[in-house]
C-alpha cells in the first residue's frame, strides 16, 4: 500500500468513527416511513440495504388473522423463565400456519376457537379445547376445578361429535325430560312447551327425580331390598 492509499484509508476510518445520524420513522397501520438524516456522509444506496433486509424478514398479511404478535421469555426479579418463543394472533387460519411448517412448530399449535379446532383437528381436540379453557378461566382467579367435573361438561357438549352449548339452549335441544329441562332455567316456557305439545315424562334422570321428590335411579336408589318379616312360630315344649 503506498502512501496515497494508507492516507485515503486512514481518512475513511476517520470519517466511519464521525458518522452522525438520526432516524425517524412513522406507522399508520401496516404502512410506515423511513426518514435519515444524514450529516457529512457520502450518499448511501438505501435500495440495497432494504432488499438485504427484506430478505431476513417475514412481512406478509394472512386472511383471518388481524394482528400478530411475539411472546418472548418473561422476566421475574431478574431471572428469566425458562419458556419457548411464541406467536399470539388475534384471528385463526390453520392452512397458514400448516404452510410455514418449517418455521412454525404445528404440533404445538393452540386455538380458543372451538369451531376451529373441530374442524380442522376433530372432536378430541376440541374437547381438549373447552377443557382448557374452563381450566384456565377458573385458574386465572386460583379457583381449582377436579377434572371429573371438567371432563363431564366437556363430554355433554361433544359426545355427538360436534359440540353444543353447555346452557338451556343445548340442554332443550337434546334433553327429552320436560322437568328436567324446568329444573335449569325458564321454567314457565318448558312448561308451556310440554303442556302444548302433550310430553310424557318418566322421571328417569336425576334432575327430574328430585323436582318430584322421588329418589334417583342411581347409587343406592338403582335397586330395592325386600325383607321377609315372617315370624317361625316357637317349638313347643
Amino acid at each position: 500500500m503506498n502512501e496515497a492509499e494508507d492516507e485515503k484509508a486512514q481518512v475513511t476510518i476517520k470519517f466511519k468513527k464521525n458518522i452522525k445520524w438520526t432516524i425517524h420513522y412513522e406507522s399508520t397501520g401496516l404502512n410506515f416511513e423511513v426518514h435519515y438524516a444524514l450529516q457529512e456522509q457520502p450518499h448511501i444506496l438505501l435500495a440495497q440495504i432494504a432488499q438485504r433486509t427484506a430478505r431476513s424478514v417475514f412481512v406478509k398479511a394472512c386472511k383471518n388473522i388481524d394482528r400478530c404478535e411475539v411472546n418472548k421469555p418473561k422476566k421475574i426479579d431478574n431471572n428469566t423463565i425458562n419458556t419457548p418463543i411464541t406467536l399470539q394472533t388475534a384471528g385463526v387460519n390453520f392452512e397458514v400456519f400448516h404452510k410455514l411448517v418449517d418455521y412454525l412448530d404445528i404440533n404445538e399449535v393452540r386455538s380458543n376457537d372451538i369451531h376451529a379446532m373441530l374442524n380442522t383437528y376433530g372432536v378430541e381436540a376440541a374437547r381438549a379445547t373447552i377443557i382448557g379453557e374452563v381450566k384456565g378461566v377458573f385458574g386465572a382467579y386460583g379457583i381449582h376445578v377436579d377434572m371429573r367435573h371438567l371432563n363431564l361438561i366437556a363430554d355433554f357438549m361433544t359426545f355427538d361429535g360436534g359440540y353444543r352449548p353447555m346452557s338451556r339452549l343445548g340442554m332443550g335441544q337434546f334433553s327429552t325430560s320436560p322437568f328436567g329441562k324446568m329444573t335449569f332455567e325458564t321454567a314457565t316456557k318448558f312448561i308451556v312447551e310440554a303442556a302444548s305439545h302433550g310430553e310424557s315424562d318418566t322421571l328417569d334422570g336425576p334432575s327430574a327425580s328430585v323436582c318430584l321428590g322421588k329418589p334417583v335411579k342411581v347409587g343406592t336408589g338403582s335397586f330395592g331390598l325386600l325383607q321377609n318379616f315372617s315370624l317361625e312360630q316357637p317349638v313347643a315344649m
